[in-house]
Order: structure tokens, then C-alpha cells, then sequence
């Protein structure tokens, strides 16, 4: 397991879905313990583990939550 991140950014037009699901497979092939990218306001660490079919509900999740600094942490859990 790499202890490095790497951040990207998302085209104009990629659903988080798509996102997380590239970032996962970005983690997997450059062995890094997380991909890091924002998208509509929400900073996201994504994992090997992630589950990208979570990934509009915890978008949504986190943009509801009315604070300035929203962050969201996609690896299994």
C-alpha cells in the first residue's frame, strides 16, 4: 500500500459516477492510496474500495450539509 495521493481534474460533462469510477481504477493501476479531485464544490478522496454506485448519493449528501468545507471519502466504508 503507497502512501501517496495524487489529484486530478474532471472534465466538463463527466458524471461523478464516471469520476470515482476512473479514480478507482487510476488508484488501482498506479498503486496510490488515493485519488483526489473536486467536483461541484466537493473535495473526494477516492480509494481502491470505493463503491462508485454511491458516489451521487454521497455528492448530494455532502452539498446538503450547508457547510463551507465539504469533503467526501469513497473507499468501502
Amino acid at each position: 500500500m503507497s502512501n501517496f495521493t495524487i489529484s486530478v481534474e474532471v472534465m466538463a460533462g463527466t458524471s461523478v459516477g464516471d469520476a470515482v469510477q476512473e479514480a478507482k481504477d487510476m488508484c488501482i493501476k498506479l498503486d496510490v492510496a488515493y485519488v483526489m479531485f473536486r467536483f461541484n464544490g466537493v473535495e473526494f478522496s477516492v480509494g481502491k474500495k470505493a463503491e462508485p454506485i454511491l458516489a451521487e448519493q454521497k455528492l448530494y449528501d455532502a452539498l446538503e450539509k450547508g457547510t463551507n468545507h465539504k469533503f467526501v471519502i469513497m473507499n468501502g466504508n
